[in-house]
């Protein structure tokens, strides 16, 4: 299942590069379970109450002259990956849906709210601000999913749980399956993202976990 894991409590703080230079030394992007090696700097990253905002303010002075550093859309923006670009580091920005019906359901679009789904890689993910959004986790046997529209996946349900600030969780590639559905209130989280070579022959899909079939593709693929 996705894994979820203690850090050892500690008050250091870590700037984003020094974090993204240290995890592309340590973290092999073939074996999830090199993402422990950098628990307690992540956990150091997510201390860093500074780093976030100002990063957003820095690209914001960038807008009236195109000259956007790093990739942002509504919900996530990537601070930047190592030089061989094997590890990666995100923020998600995960919102209350409200307003008109219309304006609701272009909100839940844009967060895959309440569609199930796995990740062609692992990540290692931790709760920064807010209390977190809610996520029902399942695990699939990739080995046993060709990946394609109306496909049969044995979908096993594990646990309903949140990522309040603080928590951290391993996704395993293919692996896990999970619907996000909306927090409390607006919340932040942090990925440090593994782009291994072999990532690409993971099919990432939408499943309706009910009927156990694929019913879609994210659009990015």
């Amino acid at each position: 299942m996705a894994l979820s894991i203690e850090s050892s409590p500690s008050n250091k703080i870590i700037d984003v590069d020094e974090f993204i230079e240290l995890a592309a030394s340590r973290v092999d992007p073939e074996d999830f379970q090199s993402l422990f090696s950098v628990i307690d700097e992540f956990a150091a990253l997510n201390n860093n109450r500074n780093f976030l905002v100002q990063h957003f303010n820095s690209e914001l002075k960038k807008v009236d002259v195109r000259r956007l550093a790093q990739y942002l859309s509504p919900q996530s923006y990537v601070f930047g990956a190592s030089k061989c670009g094997s590890v990666a580091v995100r923020c998600n920005i995960w919102v209350k849906p409200d307003g008109s019906a219309e304006k609701q359901a272009l909100e839940a679009r844009i967060f895959s709210y309440g569609l199930a789904h796995n990740h062609n890689f692992s990540f290692l993910t931790v709760g920064y601000s807010g209390p977190g959004y809610r996520s029902k986790i399942y695990e699939v046997d990739p080995d046993s999913v060709s990946g394609y529209i109306g496909e049969s996946v044995k979908v096993q349900f594990l646990e309903d749980t949140v990522l309040p600030k603080g928590k951290m969780m391993i996704y395993r590639r293919g692996i896990d399956v999970h619907t996000q559905l909306p927090p409390e209130d607006i919340s932040v989280s942090l990925n440090l993202l593994m782009a291994a070579p072999s990532n690409s022959s993971v099919v990432q899909y939408y499943v309706d976990t009910q009927t156990g079939v694929i019913i879609g593709f994210p659009e990015v693929n």
